[in-house]
Parts: C-alpha cells; sequence; structure tokens
C-alpha cells in the first residue's frame, strides 16, 4: 500500500544517513576518530529514522503490532545475509560470555562487532536507487584517487600532505598507521576501478554516459590517473602480502567477469617487473626469505654441531637467522604461538579481544587470531558468512544485464575477496578502519543489484 508520509520520511532520513556514509568513506583512511563518530551519526539518524517510521505506523494505525516493528526495526528486509550474520554474531557473543576479559571483550563486541554489522545494515537499508549506488562509486573513486596522490607525494616529499606522516623505510603508507594497511585500503578498490577503466575505454562503450556519468567525475582520464596512482603506491608499499591479495583479486575479477584477461596478465607482469627489484633492495626481503643477503651468505651452511663448532657466535647467531627467515617469512613463530591458544580454547576462544592479554601481540593471520579469540566455531561462522555472500553475489552477478553495474558489482567482489586473503597474512581485520571499510563494501555488494529490481 502507498504511503507518501512513510516514503518521504525514509527519503529524508536516507539522505541525511547516505551524507554522513560519504564523510565517512572520504575520512575512513585518514582518522580513526573521525571514522567512530561518523559512524556513530549513521547509525544515530539511522535509528531516529526507525522510531520515526514506528510513530508514524501507530498513527496511522497501519501498525502491525509492537512486536513485528521491533523485528522490522532489526533485521534489513528481504536480505540473504540475515540469518548467517546472526549466527556469526551469537557465536562471537557466547565467547564473550565466556572471555577470559569479559569487560574488554564487551567492549569489543559493542564498539567494533556490532559497529560494523549496523554499517552494514544501514547501507543495505538505505540505499535503494542507481543514483545512489552512482553516488558512492564517485565517493570511492574520489577518496582512493586522493590516498594515492597523497601516498605519491610522502614518497617524494618524504612526508604525506594530509597528516604530515613521515615516510618509514622506503614504504609508502599515506595517512594510515602501516604500509600494509595501505596495501589493503588500495586492494579493495583496485578492480572497480580497473574495470571501469576497461569498460570506459571500450569502443562504442556507452555504459558510463547511461548512468550520467560520462564527463563528470568519472572521465576516462580520471580513471586512467587514479588507477596508474593506486598501482604504483601499491608497489611502493613494498607488502608482499598486500601484493599477494593485489593479484588474487585480479584473478577473481577475470573470474567472474570472464574478460580482460590479456589485460590483466599484462598488468600483473609490469607491475611485478617494475617493483620486485626494489623490493629486494629497500626491504632486503623476496617472497621467500626475510633477509636476502643474510640467506645468501649463510643459508648454505647446515646448523650441525661439527659446522657451528666452527663458527663465531656472531656467525653461529647469523646462520640460525638465515635458516629462520628461509620458513614462512618470520611468521611461523607468531602463527605457532596462535595454535597454541587455539588448543588451549577451542571451541569458543579466550574472549573476543583478548588475544594480546595471552599472547606477546598479534598473531599476523587475521584468521588464526579469530579462531584464538571466538574460537574454532566462531572462524567457521565468519567463514560461512563469506562463503554465502560471494556464493549469492555471483548468483546476483549472473542474473544481471547492466554491463556498468556488473562491473562495479565484480570489481566490488573481487577487492573484498583479495583484501580477505591479504587477512591471512596480516592484522587487517582488527584495524578498525578497514574491518569498518570491509562492512561497508559488504553492504555495498549487497545493495548494488537490488537496484536493478527496484528501479
Amino acid at each position: 500500500m502507498n504511503d507518501p508520509k512513510r516514503d518521504e520520511i525514509e527519503k529524508r532520513f536516507n539522505g541525511i544517513i547516505i551524507f554522513f556514509y560519504c564523510l565517512l568513506i572520504l575520512s575512513l583512511p585518514i582518522s580513526i576518530a573521525l571514522v567512530e563518530s561518523l559512524a556513530g551519526f549513521v547509525i544515530f539518524f539511522f535509528c531516529i529514522k526507525k522510531i520515526f517510521l514506528c510513530v508514524h505506523a501507530i498513527k496511522s494505525k497501519n501498525s502491525p503490532g509492537a512486536a513485528e516493528l521491533i523485528v522490522s526495526f532489526l533485521r534489513p528486509k528481504d536480505q540473504f545475509l540475515n540469518i548467517v550474520i546472526g549466527l556469526y554474531i551469537c557465536m562471537v557473543f557466547a565467547s564473550v560470555l565466556l572471555s577470559q576479559f569479559r569487560s574488554e571483550s564487551l567492549v569489543a563486541f559493542i564498539a567494533k562487532l556490532l559497529e560494523g554489522y549496523f554499517l552494514y545494515f544501514c547501507f543495505v537499508d538505505c540505499v535503494k536507487t542507481r543514483n545512489q549506488i552512482r553516488l558512492f562509486i564517485s565517493v570511492f573513486v574520489g577518496a582512493v584517487f586522493v590516498m594515492a596522490a597523497d601516498g605519491i607525494v610522502q614518497y617524494f616529499v618524504k612526508v604525506d600532505f594530509l597528516r604530515q606522516l613521515p615516510l618509514v623505510d622506503h614504504r609508502v603508507s599515506a595517512t594510515l598507521r602501516h604500509a600494509n594497511d595501505f596495501g589493503a585500503y588500495l586492494i579493495v578498490f583496485i578492480p572497480m576501478v580497473f574495470g571501469l577503466m576497461a569498460l570506459s575505454l571500450r569502443k562504442g562503450s556507452l555504459t558510463i554516459k547511461e548512468w550520467g556519468i560520462g564527463n563528470y567525475f568519472l572521465s576516462k582520464a580520471m580513471l586512467i590517473t587514479t588507477f596508474a596512482l593506486m598501482l604504483t603506491c601499491l608497489g611502493l608499499t613494498f607488502s608482499r602480502g598486500s601484493w599477494v591479495g593485489f593479484w588474487f583479486a585480479m584473478i577473481v575479477f577475470v573470474a567472474v567477469t570472464r574478460k580482460y584477461f590479456i589485460s590483466v596478465f599484462l598488468v600483473s607482469l609490469l607491475f611485478l617487473a617494475v617493483f620486485l627489484p626494489f623490493l629486494m633492495k629497500y626491504r632486503d626481503v623476496s617472497f621467500i626469505t626475510d633477509s636476502v643477503n643474510l640467506t645468501r651468505e649463510y643459508g648454505h651452511i647446515e646448523q650441525t654441531p661439527e659446522n657451528l663448532s666452527k663458527l663465531t657466535q656472531l656467525d653461529r647467531d647469523r646462520v640460525a637467522g638465515a635458516h629462520r627467515f628461509n620458513l614462512g617469512m618470520g611468521r611461523f613463530g607468531f602463527w605457532e604461538e596462535a595454535t597454541e591458544l587455539i588448543k588451549k580454547y577451542p571451541f569458543f576462544g579466550s574472549g573476543l579481544n583478548t588475544y594480546s592479554k595471552l599472547t606477546t601481540g598479534y598473531a599476523h593471520n587475521c584468521y588464526l587470531q579469530m579462531a584464538g579469540e571466538t574460537g574454532i566455531i566462531g572462524l567457521i561462522m565468519f567463514l560461512g558468512l563469506m562463503a554465502v555472500l560471494f556464493w549469492r553475489s555471483i548468483r546476483a552477478f549472473n542474473s544481471l544485464k547492466d554491463p556498468f553495474l556488473e562491473t562495479v558489482l565484480a570489481g566490488a567482489l573481487a577487492g573484498l575477496a583479495g583484501f580477505l586473503l591479504q587477512s591471512f597474512f596480516d592484522t587487517t581485520l582488527y584495524s578498525v578502519q578497514l574491518g569498518n571499510l570491509m562492512w561497508i563494501i559488504m553492504g555495498f555488494i549487497v545493495a548494488g543489484p537490488r537496484t536493478v529490481r527496484l528501479s
């Protein structure tokens, strides 16, 4: 039944919420404090919108009942992730109740997990039209363009222009706390920008103009420049995990779209040829060792008592270091520690946000750390959530007839896939900024195909 008053309330509040979402996306890589504040505004106005809608339903005598109103308040309509996200949150809450540090776990549950979920929830609930999708694409590309430009300035000037953060060890980080985080941020958007660039360059392609952004923000020159800056910054992070995530993301993009194989192959080959020598020069690492020079000089010496007895103590340490650096890029020690914690608390974990209290720090593998904190069950639920998201989104992709939206959705899926793989080597999911970005991209992936059905 048509209700103009209800539609007007929803439209007005959705406009306010989307405004704060755009500010959140722009400020996300710059400031944790801004991220927390703007996320709070998004959630606050979303709650106010729901209250106004409930009051209107009661006044207009169209109320379905108190219980049903509460359910509609807490659940996005017609979304396939509802059940699996609910199960995941319940399993994490169980780990909070059984936590070794309950108060810390409860704070993390509310301030991190529920905040991320509500950012997803609000996005899916508010974004319903092509114009809104178009706006977010423009904001995504605009934000990543500024960050990539900031990274280039940081490399040459030795300090970024947004926060005056210095260049550390020749590795670009822009405004994020570490080069690995910057690499993860770039991975999310590289496939999308690549797809839009390739689409805009196709002879006779009108899809960009059909969406009303042909010669405005996402022009060909803007897309080409943004992609070149992003790829350069990714290389200058010298983050091996991010590079692997980038290649995986591009493979997923090709697999989903069934296009651009040669272009992706050439871009990846050029990237490797340009940046791999600098990786060895500036970081003294390769993809299999953490010290190229040390391994070259001492890696051939076997650690036998006879051999070690002939060496000085300094050379013994170097031999030990060479063999250690040859194993797992220096992360095996962290992973072994995480495995021990999982063995101690296998089912529900030690509790959310307790890992650093029970070990020497981070696991440098988000999935091992997740299993340590929320148990193997919590990890399985998270992986199940991602599996359902990709499965259903690929099904939705195959039913789309809009080349522009196909490209955007495939790019978002590929970027998320690369981001998740990079998380295997780092602490990405435990970053406030990047964790919230993941939930926003999930909302974008779910909301995108729906705009076709509603238009």
